[in-house]
């Protein structure tokens, strides 16, 4: 019998794709607005497949995305068994038919932490790369946020974005929903794009003496009449949940970190579902922003790795590369990193976004020729970006919680 023809349709616009994606090229919304839909089967009384959220396993198996997976069972049945419900479970190429695969699953488990503890324990060879995915159940920062609210602690994040910019646009938007979701109270200030310097520094001074207030975060990148510098040193460090002001990008080159930037944060946290000891590993970091290249380079030296930081100017970049264990790409050129410059089994943390000339988003790192080589990898969409925006509300709720304490307000 010929199988169903599938299509994801975007909740948001209804878009339709082909394939499943981290994010709707349409609208610009992440997955968690893309449901499967599926062609009914011949036989099947014309039901159509049950609606679930999607992830990748290996090259083209998915697994639906809940936070109540106890354990994936016999691979032969293509079922995944969850606490409440069950889903189809699909393989990817390379995994072998009739597997026995368990999981052990907690409320709250993410779904890359699900997908990485079943590649762990597949002993068949072949096994193409994981993805390692941003979307991870934000249960234990909800958790936070609800005890916070509860105490009459209400955590508010303000957003500063001026002028235009469609992709900061769509980004600002999808923090403001994230933090609806968790019970963060959000504001959003837009300015203009020709305002001046003296606007912006205004309103920072204004949110610094907000109570109410505990994070500031300004949408880069600004308008080129704005002097980024000033602006984001004009924030209170005890404010920057971006983790970009000089007082504490220099706590974390001390190693006593208030707040962490939040792409490398996430970078590091995606890093630990892949079970790796970075302990003594080699790490290579290509592109030395202060925004993910630098921090990320401190992340990974604390951690223990060996970390070689590449740029614009590194001669034989590949030879670099090749030698990675962990290899962070953060350039902005599409498919930079091509898949013979990673060493087989590496984790490859893809932090780039980019338009490919045919208008799709498309990562540093040409990721059809990575999967066949990498270990980990994340992909583009619906990696890196999810998990920043994750940091940011644990940088927002974490500063919530310290204000709290300095009241003499007791967490319990």
């Amino acid at each position: 019998m010929a199988r169903a023809r599938t299509v994801y349709r975007c909740t948001e616009c209804g878009a339709e794709h082909a394939r499943w994606a981290g994010r709707c090229d349409a609208c610009g919304e992440w997955n968690t607005l893309v449901e499967e839909v599926a062609t009914p089967r011949a036989g099947d009384g014309g039901a159509a497949r049950r609606k679930a959220g999607v992830g990748a396993l290996g090259s083209g198996g998915r697994v639906a995305q809940t936070p109540r997976l106890k354990e994936v069972v016999g691979a032969e049945d293509h079922r995944l068994r969850t606490g409440l419900d069950e889903f189809d479970f699909v393989l990817g190429g390379g995994i072998v038919p009739g597997s026995m695969v368990l999981v052990g699953g907690e409320p709250g488990i993410g779904k890359s932490t699900i997908l990485l503890q079943v590649a762990a324990q597949l002993e068949a060879t072949g096994v193409p790369a994981l993805y390692v995915s941003g979307e991870e159940s934000p249960l234990q920062v909800k958790l936070r946020a609800d005890r916070l609210n509860a105490l009459g602690i209400a955590p508010g994040l303000a957003v500063v974005m001026v002028g235009d910019n469609p992709a900061s646009h769509v980004y600002v938007r999808n923090k403001i929903k994230a933090c609806r979701e968790i019970g963060i109270r959000s504001e959003e200030h837009a300015l203009a794009a020709d305002c001046t310097l003296a606007t912006v520094l205004a309103l920072i001074d204004r949110l610094n003496a907000d109570a109410g207030v505990h994070g500031i975060l300004v949408q880069l990148p600004l308008p080129a009449q704005l002097a980024q510098a000033a602006v984001i040193e004009r924030i209170s460090p005890e404010k920057d949940v971006d983790g970009l002001h000089p007082r504490n990008l220099g706590s974390l080159l001390a190693g006593h970190p208030r707040f962490v930037p939040c792409t490398p944060a996430g970078i590091m946290e995606m890093l630990k579902t892949t079970g790796l000891e970075l302990r003594g590993l080699e790490a290579v970091v290509v592109g030395r922003s202060n925004i993910v290249g630098k921090p990320v380079a401190l992340l990974l030296l604390q951690a223990g790795a060996t970390v070689t930081l590449c740029h614009s100017q590194t001669k034989d970049l590949a030879h670099h590369t090749r030698r990675a264990d962990v290899l962070v790409c953060a350039v902005g050129k599409p498919r930079a990193i091509g898949g013979e410059m990673i060493k087989a089994g590496a984790a490859v943390i893809d932090v780039g976004i980019n338009r490919s000339p045919e208008g799709k988003l498309i990562g540093d790192v040409d990721y059809g020729a990575a999967l066949a080589r990498a270990g980990w990898i994340t992909p583009v969409p619906g990696g890196v970006g999810p998990m920043t925006i994750a940091m940011l509300l644990c940088n927002a709720i974490l500063s919530a919680e310290r204000h709290a304490a300095a009241q003499g307000i007791e967490l319990n």
